[in-house]
């Protein structure tokens, strides 16, 4: 066997990418609690899940109330939401192959529900543009967070009660801080 053969072989099980094959794997017999139109898995170690699928469900239904067509924008693009212990830098991060967002436990004690609408809002973003076939690489990618950092800020201003969380948005995106 050659060496490109090994690879695909490798990279690909029954047709799809390893890295799909084995996430569906992983959430396939994961307990799963329904939150609107959104599949909540808690894949850590997490004692508390039920305040984190409250914390979830109020997000939705603030979106639901106060932008209802950027919340059927975000149930079109992300079905199912991961809680996981990851030690990666960011708090969250969208995976085109599942249409799953992925947000860190750690990260999730900490915020309400407007920061979970505004992460819903900026992961659903990145999923549109993969939709587009815009993938985010090394050469776009600030671009694209700003891109994704403006709808964050869109999302914020017609939620009520996130006034600090939008003017440290904007900020962050007047300095160019996106990253």
């Amino acid at each position: 066997m050659n060496l490109s053969a090994l690879v695909k072989n490798v990279l690909y099980i029954g047709g799809r990418p390893a890295i799909w094959v084995l996430f569906h794997l992983l959430v396939w017999r994961a307990p799963r609690t329904r939150v609107g139109p959104f599949d909540v898995i808690a894949l850590s170690d997490c004692d508390d899940i039920e305040s984190h699928v409250a914390k979830f469900a109020e997000a939705a239904d603030l979106l639901q109330q106060c932008d209802p067509i950027r919340f059927r924008r975000i149930a079109h693009t992300i079905r199912l939401i991961v809680v996981y212990d990851y030690t990666r830098g960011f708090e969250a991060e969208y995976h085109h192959f599942a249409r799953a967002m992925v947000m860190q436990t750690r990260v999730l004690k900490l915020c309400h529900a407007e920061t979970v609408a505004a992460v819903l809002a900026h992961e659903a973003t990145h999923g549109r543009l993969d939709d587009m076939g815009i993938w985010q690489h090394h050469g776009i990618r600030e671009r694209v967070e700003r891109i994704c950092l403006r709808n964050e800020v869109w999302c914020l201003e017609k939620l009520p009660g996130a006034g600090q969380l939008l003017q440290t948005k904007k900020d962050s995106l007047a300095r160019g801080d996106v990253m």
